[in-house]
């Protein structure tokens, strides 16, 4: 009897914690299902499933299932695993995509393919008999140091190289006021890679709005994108980024040569993208603010919601031919109504 009693609170204990596990909302079940698919820990991911993730659950902000997570991320084995627990995938996110066009787009045509055929009577496998699991591990939600899950396919990532776009192509150009039309009239020279002269014009594209007569100017190729949505319009963020450097800039004249001189406060914040929708903000109080990111109207880019101070921020590319040639980075901006800019840099991926 007493070797009985001994174990009986543990026994008690595993059924609350596993209770406890199922009775946890949605919402955070689902955002620690996407930081499984998204670190490529598949072992977590289905363990979730058998905690009651349910396989049709959509996220109000993006409409996204665990179905389109796995999906997207090339998890052939988690599709499987969701359609075997009944994921319909018919159900679309907000802007109208199954998961089955996100595989495919992303270039995963083996799961492009299963979810096709998916749809007809009988093309899935019945679900597997339950399985005991282990208990659910404490929250492991992946910090901005860890690292970054690799893209689906490095092109979707990329900004559009630069000459991209031609002469008379219709595109849209960054402004302080957001993304505005225009056509290119004259495409900058590329410039030298190893000089550390960057004259007017290099690696920019001259522009004429579409909205007025007569006015153009010179646009970094990070501000310019054509108008049609494509992937890099939100995968180009993805990965890992440094926070609030500062800049200051003086410029001197000395026997008819002008001289520009750049000084930097280092960045001192992390952000973390991750590709399933969420991020990681650590702040320089070491405060780590994690939530989920939305494509941004109108053009390129994405939005934190609820990041800093609780505001929603958007984050936009702003790499120069200075940020490339001189530095080696790539650069962005991160803007919220009423707050100063904060800048963003990584290093350029060549």
């Amino acid at each position: 009897m007493k070797r009985i009693f001994a174990i009986l609170p543990v026994i008690l204990l595993a059924v609350a914690a596993s209770a406890s596990a199922q009775s946890r909302p949605q919402a955070q079940v689902f955002n620690e299902f996407q930081v499984a698919i998204d670190t490529r820990d598949t072992a977590w991911a289905e363990r979730l499933l058998g905690e009651g993730l349910d396989p049709n659950w959509q996220d109000p902000l993006t409409g996204w299932t665990p179905l389109h997570v796995a999906a997207i991320n090339g998890q052939g084995t988690v599709v499987r695993r969701l359609l075997e627990r009944g994921a319909d995938p018919r159900l679309k996110n907000k802007v109208g995509r199954t998961p089955m066009e996100m595989a495919r787009d992303a270039g995963h045509t083996d799961i492009a393919k299963l979810l096709s055929g998916s749809v007809g009577p009988g093309a899935v496998a019945p679900p597997r008999p339950a399985q005991p699991n282990p208990p659910l591990p404490p929250n492991r939600l992946a910090t901005p140091q860890q690292p970054t899950s690799a893209p689906a396919t490095a092109g979707a990532t990329r900004w559009p190289a630069f000459k991209t776009y031609k002469v008379g192509d219709e595109v849209q150009f960054l402004e302080p006021t957001g993304w505005k039309p225009g056509v290119i009239k004259e495409v900058g020279p590329e410039g030298d890679s190893s000089s550390k002269d960057i004259p007017l014009g290099v690696r920019k594209y001259l522009i004429s709005g579409t909205r007025w007569q007569g006015d153009e100017d010179w646009y970094d190729w990070g501000l310019v994108s054509g108008r049609s949505r494509e992937p890099f319009w939100t995968r180009f963020f993805v990965g890992d980024w440094e926070l609030g450097e500062v800049m200051a800039m003086n410029t001197t004249v000395s026997g008819g040569t002008e001289t520009t001189e750049y000084a930097y406060a280092a960045a001192d914040e992390k952000l973390r993208v991750n590709a399933a929708g969420t991020y990681q903000w650590r702040t320089r109080d070491r405060k780590v603010i994690q939530g989920r990111w939305v494509p941004a109207p109108g053009g390129p880019g994405i939005v934190l919601k609820a990041g800093h101070r609780g505001l929603d921020w958007t984050f936009h590319n702003q790499t120069s031919a200075t940020d490339e040639n001189v530095r080696g980075l790539e650069t962005a901006r991160l803007n919220a109504d009423g707050q100063l800019g904060i800048r963003a840099k990584r290093p350029l991926r060549r």
